[in-house]
């Protein structure tokens, strides 16, 4: 069970690590659109 318990800990950072990746993601391509706006005013 120990491999289990370490397994599911494993899952749980790599899920955290994959979510802030994409909210970073979204993050840039929202600046990136707002920017592209602006610079056309």
């Amino acid at each position: 069970m120990l491999n289990y318990d370490n397994y599911i800990t494993l899952v749980l950072s790599s899920f955290e690590q994959y979510q802030a990746r994409l909210n970073c993601k979204v993050a840039v391509k929202a600046a990136k659109r707002l920017m592209s706006k602006l610079a056309n005013l």
